[in-house]
């Protein structure tokens, strides 16, 4: 929706093309700092924190559904890009230590499919959806859906209790052969 429709909003109620380009590029360095922030960070529940922070990818869709004021609407992105930005890098690493090898390749094209697979849905649906009930309305219930979403995955017991992967015990150097 926030794809689709955000750049309908950001012309036609929020001053123009100009804010549609900084509202990507906040986001733009957004996801950087949120992957470099990613690389730093080492909390106890880094899927639940990332999950809990990624919540906030709801307020840029309920502000551009109010018609929000542009620097609130801007920030607000920037803000849900860092937390994307942060659970990304997270959720691969998380991912890699929790499954064996062997199974890993499939686990990760059902994630991918699962997590882009309602793409193509979404911006075929929103310009339907704008034209019937207008741009605020699906947008809201976007941001709505996001919100049950990250709140949702958070509820669930195995994820507040995944943490971090063991780290790989140290490679013991083999003695060298006798006579040399």
């Amino acid at each position: 929706m926030l794809l689709t429709l955000g750049p309908v909003v950001a012309v036609d109620r929020l001053g123009g093309e100009g804010v549609w380009v900084l509202l990507q590029q906040a986001g733009a360095i957004g996801l950087l700092a949120g992957s470099l922030l990613a690389a730093r960070a080492r909390p106890r529940r880094p899927v639940l924190l990332g999950n809990l922070a990624l919540a906030a990818y709801a307020a840029p869709l309920l502000l551009l559904a109010a018609a929000a004021p542009a620097p609130v609407t801007v920030s607000a992105y920037c803000l849900a890009l860092i937390a994307l930005g942060f659970l990304n890098p997270v959720w691969e690493t998380v991912v890699q230590g929790q499954f064996p090898p062997e199974v890993l390749a499939r686990v990760t094209s059902y994630d991918w499919l699962m997590s882009l697979g309602a793409m193509p849905l979404g911006y075929a649906l929103a310009p339907l959806a704008a034209g019937a009930w207008g741009a605020p309305a699906p947008l809201a219930v976007a941001g709505a859906l996001v919100l049950v979403a990250c709140v949702g995955t958070a509820a669930v017991p195995g994820v507040r209790r995944l943490g971090w992967p063991a780290p790989a015990p140290p490679a013991v150097a083999e003695p060298a052969p006798a006579g040399r």
